[in-house]
Order: structure tokens, then C-alpha cells, then sequence
């Protein structure tokens, strides 16, 4: 961008703002595949520095309205694996400038929208209470991103995803005006619409869409347990025991900063509980684990995660100590390791790795549930392992989270790429998803890496390919192309918890109806009629007419993958924060 335009940009807001090539640099990427260089990075003060930047940016599009650098992406920490945060305006960054813990309260906390989901997890569970749809990476995650993509994790199966645990949100709208958005009685929404400003159009609109667009939305709601797509206008309204209620929260959740900008997020939080007990299984075929995932489902476990042998041999090869007395005692014919067999090589990995956590105040009602489990599983798995020792538990669960680090640490052009890495289909059919999963992949002769949810049916998925490479590019886009044309087949979603980003807005029109893409497109111009915030996601059409397709997508490719942002030196306050 031309000169003028910063040096105005710098007198709009009295945070910093950052334009030297190491920081636009450093704000070009992701957890994702992409690189999408910003013009300007501004690290706000306060509310009003962000208000006083929308309606600057207001002001330029007016007279330059097809102009999608004068735009506006929230960033927290750049976990996203689907290029949420990357966009070509100005990223507004909140974390070490804008990511205070503001109050808890005895069921509630409430803090600024870069508040590091870890942080505020460890002063909750001083108290006792916790946030449990935290994330994987919540050490280093947001929570304000955690909101915007409707984040879930191992908890989910139990607890459910971010949507579930608003109390209220602050957000910045288009006009630049600050307002708060909570659960309403259908009888203060009526009040609510008969605001004059922009606040009273949101609520007329999304409310007229939902009695004028029954039908659609009634036919196209996920058949999953889980969801991060689009624009979720299927749990707005509601009946529950405290009568009517229209809840404008379940939209923003998920909205990965496309509607507004969030400036102060009040979750509610829950008791931690005293106790869990862990089951660790094996299996020799994928049937036998869905069915085992089946009958540990209505048990109503904490958490139900899986690792398939394709992942559980990458661990053993790249770094066997995490896996040392983890692998079973016994093969799949039940004769123990080491031992000459017909037809079972010595030493091999389980086909499929089940583990089962139960969560609860009462011991005995936890050490009951794990002996239920056990018998409920007895003939599918071929060997059980159960504890209720916390450091036993804390070995089990390295079967699981062993995943992630070990393949983001291999060395070589080829990397373990997220772009099919969040699928979720009904977990009725997860077993029948990853049998197909495995033929897509073992057709494109390509290593990969296998993990999940199991409960949900979200399975977390990481192609080995070189992003350099012309043909492992071919490739990326035809497993893609099979992966998500599977999961629509099955009844899935193209993400589960990762959100639509770059990678799977060009895909939305191969899993909804035009009639979906037009509802959307009502709710983005209704809030943000100028398409200043997060421009393109959602909207799977050429980037001229402000959105994303496939021929934006692949030219937004880095040249080589490194997991996060590049090494690149970030402004000094943010090295505060991380160190």
C-alpha cells in the first residue's frame, strides 16, 4: 500500500502499528498450507483503537468498495490449520496487547479475546472450575480464537464445542460500534428489533431468515455431532425449560471473524472433576473398533480418542521411547510379542488404538464405568488396559497425544500437511470414513498419519507430501477433491473443529445448496455490508466478488511447510509473550 495510506493508518490508532517486511512476513502464515501477505499489522490499545479503525476503513471503502485490502483479520496465535487468519488488509493481533483475564466469577469468567486458553484454564482450575472444550493447543491458543472457530478437543465427546459455553460476547460492528450479544427471551428480541442502527437490522434479519428459511435450514442441518462450518443459524433459535429463546451467540460462534471483531468474550465455566479413569484398548480391524466406539459412546465417557497403525508405526520408527510398554503385550492372534506365529509378524502394532476416559466425582462410580467398558468391548478388543492412578493414566494417554509431536518434528521436504485434517461424519459411520480414507490415500501412494475423536466421528488426518512439489501439489488437490466428496457421501462435514479458513471455502458449494451459500451471503451483508472483516471466507466465489475459490486457494500455496508462522523475529512485546 502506498505511503499516504500508512501514515494516516498510524495516526487512526494510538497502538502500534507495524509495516517492515520481517513482520508482514511473519504475519503471512499459519499453522495452514498458505501464505497470504498483509499490508499493515496493528497491535490495538484498547476498544476504541479498534473502533476507530473500522470506521476508518469504513470511510475508505465507501469510495473504494471492491478494494479487499481495505479490510480488517483478527489473530490470535496462528494455530488455525485452514488459513482463518490470513488475509491481504490489516491483521489486528490481540495476544500480549490485548489478553487480560477481566474477572471469574463463581460460574463464569470473562476476559479480553487474546487471553491464552491455558492461562485462563490454570487460574480456573485453582478455583476448581475449568473450560472443557479447550483445544489441543490451548497452551498457546486463544481463547477469542477458540470462539470465533467454535474450537473443541478430546473433551468434546462429553462436553461439546465452544458455542455451548457463551455467556456473552463484545463485538466491534461495521458501523464501528461496540455492543454486547447474549441469550434473549423472544420477548426482548422484539425490543432488540426495534432499534434504528445497524444492531436492530442484525436482529430483524437473522430473525426474518429464520421464519422466511424454515424449510432450507431445517434440511440442511448437520447430521454430525459436531460442527465448525459456515454460518450456524440452525441453534439461534430455541425452546428450553426457561421458555423461548433467540441466542445470537450460536452465530458468532464459528463466524471466524467475518461478522465483527471481538473485544471481550464471558464463558461459562464448570466444576473440574475430582476423578478420572482411563481404558486403553487394541483392535485388529476397523469394524471391531466401531463397534467398540459404539457401545463406549453410551457410556457416556469424557473423552474417546483414536490412533490408527499407520501413525502408532510412525511414533515406533521416529522416537520409540514414547511408545516403551504402551505397545500391546500380545499380537492380534492373541499370542504374546515375540513369540513364533502363523500369520501375525512378531511385534506389529495394533490395526486401531481406542482410549476411553470417564470423568466424575465418585471413584467408584468411575471404577464401575471402566469395568462396564470392559465388558461391553470383551471380543472386539484383543487386549484392555484400564487405571485409575493418575500417573498411569498420564502413560496411557501418550498413546494419543504422541500424535502431533512427533510428525510436526520429522525432517524432510515432506511434511504432514492439514488440509483434510478435520473431517467429521456421523460416528455411526466413522468406521466405514477411515476404511475409505485408507484407500484415497494408499491410491496416491502417500505416507500419512491418522488420529481423532473417535466419539465424533472427527478424524484428524495429515498427508506426508512436499508442498513445493509439483506433482505431491496434484496430488493435495485430488486427496482433497475424494476426501471431501467421501464425507458429503457419508453424511459428514468438511470440519468438525477447524473452521472454513482458505482451505475449505472453495468446497462449501459441494457440500451445501445455492439456496445456503444465498442465506450466508444475506447474514454477511446484513452485518458487514462492505466485507471489511475477514473478506473471502465462507464465500466459495472469485476473490473480485469477495470471496474464495479454488483458483485463489492454490495460488496462496507456500513453496516449502514449516509448522506456524516462520522464524522470523516478531515485534519485541510479542517475544515477551511467548517466552
Amino acid at each position: 500500500m502506498n505511503e499516504a495510506l500508512i501514515t494516516e493508518l498510524k495516526r487512526v490508532v494510538r497502538g502500534e502499528v507495524l509495516t517492515d517486511e520481517a513482520s508482514l512476513e511473519h504475519y503471512a502464515t499459519d499453522g495452514s498450507i498458505f501464505r497470504v501477505k498483509p499490508w499493515a499489522v496493528v497491535l490495538p490499545k484498547d476498544e476504541r483503537d479498534i473502533s476507530s479503525l473500522v470506521k476508518w476503513l469504513r470511510e475508505k471503502k465507501e469510495t473504494d468498495p471492491k478494494n479487499q485490502k481495505l479490510s480488517l483479520t483478527a489473530r490470535g496465535k496462528a494455530t488455525d490449520q485452514a488459513g482463518g487468519p490470513l488475509n491481504e488488509g490489516i491483521i489486528i493481533r490481540f495476544p500480549g496487547y490485548f489478553d487480560k483475564i477481566l474477572e471469574i466469577g463463581r460460574n463464569f469468567v470473562r476476559v479480553e479475546p487474546g487471553a491464552l486458553f491455558g492461562a485462563v484454564n490454570s487460574e480456573l482450575e485453582r478455583r476448581g472450575r475449568f473450560l472443557p472444550f479447550y483445544p489441543a493447543s490451548q497452551a498457546f491458543s486463544t481463547i477469542g480464537g477458540a470462539v470465533a472457530n467454535n474450537a473443541a478437543g478430546e473433551k468434546s465427546v462429553k462436553y461439546g464445542s465452544a458455542r455451548l459455553y457463551i455467556k456473552s460476547l463484545k463485538m466491534i460492528l461495521s458501523t464501528g460500534a461496540e455492543v454486547e450479544i447474549t441469550t434473549l427471551p423472544y420477548a426482548d428480541l422484539e425490543q432488540k428489533k426495534q432499534q434504528v442502527n445497524l444492531e436492530g437490522d442484525v436482529y430483524r434479519e437473522v430473525d426474518e431468515i429464520l421464519r422466511s428459511e424454515k424449510k432450507i435450514l431445517e434440511k440442511t442441518a448437520p447430521k454430525t455431532n459436531k460442527y465448525s462450518i459456515g454460518y450456524n443459524l440452525w441453534d439461534v433459535a430455541r425452546i428450553t425449560d426457561e421458555g423461548r429463546l433467540f441466542d445470537l451467540t450460536q452465530l458468532i460462534a464459528g463466524s471466524q471473524g467475518t461478522l465483527g471483531i471481538l473485544t471481550e468474550v464471558t464463558l461459562w465455566t464448570l466444576p473440574k472433576p475430582k476423578y478420572t479413569g482411563v481404558l486403553l484398548s487394541y483392535y485388529d480391524t476397523l469394524p471391531n473398533a466401531g463397534q467398540a466406539t459404539a457401545k463406549l459412546v453410551a457410556l457416556e465417557p469424557s473423552a474417546l480418542e483414536m490412533v490408527d497403525h499407520f501413525l502408532l508405526e510412525i511414533v515406533k520408527r521416529e522416537k520409540p521411547e514414547m511408545l516403551e510398554g504402551l505397545l500391546p503385550a500380545t499380537t492380534h492372534s492373541g499370542v504374546p510379542s515375540g513369540q513364533a506365529h502363523s500369520g501375525v509378524p512378531s511385534g506389529q502394532v495394533p490395526e486401531l488404538a481406542l482410549l476411553c476416559e470417564f470423568d466424575g466425582d465418585d471413584q467408584a462410580e468411575i471404577e464401575n464405568k471402566l469395568t462396564q467398558a470392559q465388558a461391553v468391548i470383551r471380543g472386539l478388543a484383543y487386549e484392555v488396559r484400564a487405571t485409575t492412578k493418575p500417573e498411569e493414566q498420564t502413560k496411557l494417554w501418550q498413546v494419543r497425544r504422541s500424535a502431533l509431536p512427533v510428525i510436526e518434528e520429522i525432517k524432510g521436504k515432506k511434511r504432514a500437511l492439514p488440509f483434510i485434517e478435520d473431517v467429521a461424519v456421523p460416528p455411526e459411520r466413522f468406521p466405514e470414513y477411515v476404511s475409505r480414507l485408507y484407500e484415497i490415500l494408499q491410491r496416491h501412494q502417500v505416507e500419512f498419519a491418522i488420529w481423532g475423536h473417535a466419539g465424533n466421528g472427527n478424524v484428524h488426518v495429515q498427508p506426508f507430501l512436499d508442498v513445493g512439489d509439483e506433482e505431491d501439489r496434484k496430488k493435495l488437490f485430488g486427496i482433497a477433491d475424494e476426501t471431501f466428496e467421501l464425507a458429503v457421501e457419508l453424511g459428514g462435514v468438511l470440519s468438525g473443529e477447524h473452521n472454513d479458513g482458505i482451505m475449505r471455502t472453495p468446497y462449501l458449494s459441494k457440500l451445501y445448496p445455492p439456496e445456503l451459500l444465498k442465506i450466508w451471503q444475506r447474514v454477511k451483508k446484513t452485518f458487514d455490508p462492505l466485507n471489511i472483516f475477514n473478506p473471502g471466507k465462507k464465500f466459495p466465489m472469485p476473490w473480485s466478488q469477495g470471496g474464495i475459490d479454488f483458483a485463489y486457494m492454490k495460488s496462496r500455496i507456500r513453496d516449502s511447510y514449516d509448522v506456524g508462522p516462520p522464524k522470523a523475529k516478531p515485534p519485541a512485546k510479542e517475544d515477551k509473550q511467548i517466552s
